[in-house]
Order: structure tokens, then sequence, then C-alpha cells
């Protein structure tokens, strides 16, 4: 499988190969795939659909890799959307807007076994939406309008232990929503409304080092320009951010940016152009 690319786009899941670009499947689901997570031979796929290529399955579905097959996810009470899926080990999580997992009270986060599918006693219980997540040693980072998580209060952005359920004591507290995530190594990239995160200012995007849990020096947006960021991708020491803009820190780059990442000692835009044409994107 580390042969192939898994793609959500709209209401479509596509296999590529990682080598040629070959097309390896298309599927499509009756609602948004927002979502997708590999164990091992089973391509997990979240989204806020009632249909999966035609079979009757909500909003977390699977697929064979290599023969095709479709099959059902434990998400099988037609609840609400799976927003994101992250496989660890024997492990996967998932997060949302759903309250149930089969049949199972899961207030927008849960786990469940790759080997069984059977729903895991793990269960954070977030006070509003789940809308990304990200495990790193020993944690599960979520982010989204939730106001409680683990059984304490968070504002949209907390951490919580992957055996317990209980939060941890990272509190970030952004003064706006948290929407991306993405994460190399140890640092976490987030994006989002805020113009204040862990205390300090920081203008729609924000680098943590996992290891300390403390904010990084990483500060790309000047102060008074806020950034609509929609899609954010960390790629060696390269941030990429897309989203409805024109210019970042003096430079044009209509709606597609790189970014050096934290381990530069002046962060700045890269002075490389990339040769995409971008234009803004009406998807979530």
């Amino acid at each position: 499988n580390a042969s192939k690319v898994f793609v959500g786009e709209g209401s479509k899941i596509i296999a590529l190969d990682q080598t040629n670009g070959a097309v390896h499947f298309t599927f499509s689901a009756s609602g948004g795939v927002f979502a997708t997570g590999v164990a091992g031979p089973t391509l997990y796929v979240g989204g806020g659909f009632s249909q999966l290529e035609n079979n009757g399955i909500p909003n977390l579905g699977s697929i064979d890799i290599a023969s095709g097959i479709v099959g059902a996810g434990p998400l099988t009470s037609g609840d609400d959307d799976v927003e994101a899926i992250q496989v660890v080990g024997p492990r996967a999580f998932i997060a949302g807007d759903f309250l149930y997992v089969g049949s199972e009270f899961r207030s927008r986060i849960a786990s469940f076994s790759t080997a069984s599918g059977m729903v895991e006693p793990w269960n954070p219980e977030a006070v509003g939406a789940v809308n990304e997540l990200v495990i790193w040693d020993g944690a599960a980072y979520a982010a989204g309008p939730f106001t409680a998580i683990g059984g304490d209060y968070r504002n949209g952005l907390a951490a919580v232990d992957v055996e317990t359920g209980s939060a941890l004591p990272w509190n970030p507290n952004p003064n706006g929503a948290v929407s991306l995530f993405s994460r190399t190594g140890p640092t976490l990239y987030v994006a989002g409304g805020f113009t204040n995160i862990a205390g300090q200012a920081r203008n729609s995007v924000a680098a943590f080092d996992l290891t300390t849990g403390s904010l990084t020096d990483w500060d790309p947006i000047p102060p008074g320009n806020s950034l609509s960021v929609s899609g954010i991708a960390s790629i060696g020491n390269t941030v990429f951010l897309g989203g409805a803009f024109t210019s970042i820190h003096g430079y044009a780059h209509p709606y597609l940016a790189a970014l050096e990442s934290p381990v530069a000692s002046v962060p700045q835009p890269l002075e490389r152009h990339l040769d995409l044409v971008a234009g803004p994107n009406p998807t979530r």
C-alpha cells in the first residue's frame, strides 16, 4: 500500500499509483468525503454520506485496497459526519460530529479495533464537534468548535491521553477557531481564524513543538495580516498553505504559498514559484 496515494475529493475516493500517477480505483459517495486512513489492506473512508459506491454505508466505510470491495465500517447508526481518521497500530481513531459509533455512545471522538471492528472503551466525550485529529506520543490532539473534552474545559484545541481519554494539561486556548492540522515529526502546524494562541500573537497559522507542548517562534504572517487558510500540508522543511489570499509576507502568492518551516532561522515564503494554477476552492 506504500505505492498508492489515496485522495478524497468532493464525493469521490481516488487511489493513485505513487510512481506513475495511474488510477488504481475510483469510488463515489453520496456526500462529502472528508477523511481517509489506511490499516494494512484496508482503506477507511469518512465523511458525510449515506452510501458508498451504492452500498448503504453511512459516514464511515471500508474498501479492500487490493480488490476494491466495499464494506461497512463500525459507524452503522447513520449518525453524523466523520471528519478525521488516524490509524495507529491496531487502533483507528475517528472524530467528527457524531454521537454514536455503532450502538455505543461516543460524543464526537472515538476509537475502534482495526482487527475486529469493535468500538473500544476509550471515550473522551467532546462537547462540540471535533474537526481535526493527530495522534503523537501517547496523546490525541484535537481541534474543533468544542468547549470541553476529556472531562475538562478546553477552548477548541486540546490533547487527551490515548489510553485513558482524560484531558492532558496542554491548553493553548486560541481566541478563534483552529480548523486545520498538519504534522511533521514532533512539529504540529495549526491554521484557523485566530490571532492569539498559547498566550502569544499569531495570525492564522502557528506551530507547536509536541515534545515540549510549547509554541515555536515560527510566525510567518505579519501582525494585522490575517489570512483565510483552507488547506495546510507540511512536507520536509516546507509548509504549504492554500486559501483565499493573494499575498503573504509581501510576496504575491495567489491562493497557494510555500513557507519555510520552523527549522529556518528567519521564516519567510520561499522565493521559488510553484508552477501551479490555483483558484478559490468552495469545498471544505
